[in-house]
């Protein structure tokens, strides 16, 4: 909203520099308190009850959980009303601590025993002529001068000004860089491969145009080719341990089987001879001692039998999971190596594609003529920042102060002696995420 001008006041100044103070009052937003929204984290203390301290983020919906209170909303509140709101949500409530002896005591919450704060903060985003455009972590008061700093300061790639050489360094280290992770996932998917039994060679040709010596990648496939043997000496390990548990299976197996028809033998004859005593003394022909001993042997057969036939049943049940194992154990490493040749595949496209823009822009920056080092910096840099009426965007300078969430676009100009600048705010434009 534009405050108007007394109108005396309006009436001596000239058209011109009322213009420019509009513009300024609608570029410049009002200062505003900071207000809570998703991807903050609020830790709630109560000074009674310790175990009750969380670290909440707050969800989508722009709401917290937290015990005695259920959900609620925070979103949209500053630092005050989230502390009144949370002391008095739990204000009086009742909470029960349970004591070393099992018992439990009764704390009622007081509110000054009750504090709500933001302690981490969603992130800003810088991106634009920085060296490293990207997600950083805000810190209260944080300027956008340290927001660009942390970024790697201003690039001047796209216009081919400033230091040169830091910026060729910073560029050709980062190129560097990702060849050597690129060849190194390739050793790994060429390692993989062989591991599945498809053992081609290298090939080569795939690091023409980068700084990656053949030498370099030798010794890269060499330490890929002893990964490549451990894997298979640590699955062949596997192998031969099952195999000879299943050997021990099948000897235990064979010795109790033979027991079992011994004992099957002796609880036979034990039933016999029962049966036979039991015929004498209904005769009188024996006496009784003599038929208690006979069902005493008869239920000794019968118990060592039973427990013969409970562990042959035990050793054959392991014998047919180790089977399984055995037979999963190619199986389940081909899985595994599937997986991790399809993200290896992901990560080398990726890679490729980041060398092959790093390519382009190599290029260009050589195509570009030199400013020379009398060329002056002029940054320009926009500010994207959620308020109550969705997203406002204003010009900022290196000295204001940032909120979380801003979304920052940097725009770089070289103005040379004679005052013509290269680049400028109109080649950027602004990314919300």
């Amino acid at each position: 909203m534009l405050v108007p001008l007394p109108r005396r006041l309006s009436a001596r100044l000239p058209f011109p520099f009322v213009l420019v103070a509009a513009l300024l009052v609608l570029l410049v937003p009002a200062r505003a308190d900071f207000r809570v929204d998703v991807g903050d984290v609020i830790e709630i203390v109560v000074t009674a009850a310790p175990e009750l301290q969380r670290r909440l983020p707050v969800r989508i919906d722009g709401h917290i959980a937290f015990p005695l209170i259920g959900t609620m909303k925070v979103a949209g509140l500053t630092a005050a009303e989230l502390q009144d709101q949370v002391q008095a949500a739990l204000a009086a409530k009742v909470f029960q601590r349970r004591m070393p002896d099992g018992s439990q005591v009764d704390i009622i919450i007081g509110p000054d025993e009750v504090t709500a704060s933001v302690v981490e903060y969603r992130p800003i985003y810088v991106n634009g002529d920085v060296l490293k455009p990207g997600e950083y972590v805000y810190r209260p008061s944080m300027t956008v001068r340290q927001a660009v700093t942390a970024a790697g300061s201003y690039s001047l790639v796209r216009f081919g000004t400033g230091d040169r050489f830091a910026e060729t360094a910073n560029f050709e280290a980062e190129f560097g860089a990702l060849w050597a992770e690129y060849v190194r996932i390739e050793a790994r998917i060429w390692g993989l491969r062989k591991l599945l039994g498809q053992d081609a060679p290298f090939d080569f040709s795939t690091l023409v145009g980068g700084p990656i010596t053949r030498a370099s990648a030798t010794q890269i496939l060499t330490l890929e080719s002893e990964r490549v043997a451990a894997v298979e000496t640590d699955q062949q390990r596997r192998r031969d341990a099952l195999v000879r548990s299943l050997k021990e299976c099948d000897d235990e197996i064979e010795v109790l089987a033979e027991r079992q028809k011994v004992e099957d033998k002796s609880a036979a004859d034990d039933a016999e001879e029962l049966e036979r005593a039991t015929k004498l003394y209904g005769r009188g022909e024996l006496i009784s001692p003599r038929v208690t001993d006979a069902r005493r042997a008869v239920m000794l057969s019968a118990s060592r039998r039973l427990e013969t036939t409970s562990r042959l049943m035990q050793v054959r049940r392991l014998r047919v999971e180790m089977q399984s194992q055995l037979d999963r154990l190619d199986v389940e490493l081909r899985m595994v190596l599937l997986r991790d040749l399809q993200e290896a595949n992901g990560r080398a496209e990726g890679l490729r594609s980041r060398i092959n823009g790093l390519m382009l822009v190599r290029q260009r920056t050589l195509d570009l003529p030199d400013a020379g080092p009398s060329a002056a910096l002029k940054p320009q840099v926009m500010i994207v920042r959620k308020d109550d009426g969705g997203r406002a965007r204003f010009l900022a300078d290196e000295d204001t102060e940032l909120y979380p969430g801003d979304v920052l676009q940097v725009s770089v100009s070289a103005v040379t002696p004679g005052g013509i600048a290269s680049g400028g705010a109109a080649n950027g434009t602004v990314a919300v995420r």
